[in-house]
């Protein structure tokens, strides 16, 4: 969608911010997560081909949303490397 390219772009960045960050052991057994805000939610809605490029490059790409008691509502998305296998104990 054209009219959603400014703020992809934006997600797009916010992701790959947080994907170049080193990463610890534990990050590669939780992955790493970015927060969402509403405007973010809305855009990935209409065109989650953001996602799908991500995949693309190797990231399992997981959306969450987790609502409290309180009425607030949690939504992140969650990166782990697709080629990482936990191992078992």
């Amino acid at each position: 969608m054209k009219d959603n390219a400014p703020i992809k772009i934006t997600i797009q960045n916010a992701f790959n911010k947080v994907l170049k960050k080193a990463w610890t052991f534990e990050d590669h057994q939780q992955g790493k997560e970015v927060e969402l805000c509403n405007e973010w939610v809305v855009a990935i809605a209409q065109d989650a081909s953001i996602f799908y490029d991500y995949e693309k490059l190797g990231w399992k790409v997981m959306q969450y949303q987790q609502q409290f008691s309180n009425g607030f509502i949690r939504q992140w998305v969650n990166f782990k490397n697709s080629n990482y296998k936990k191992r078992r104990q």
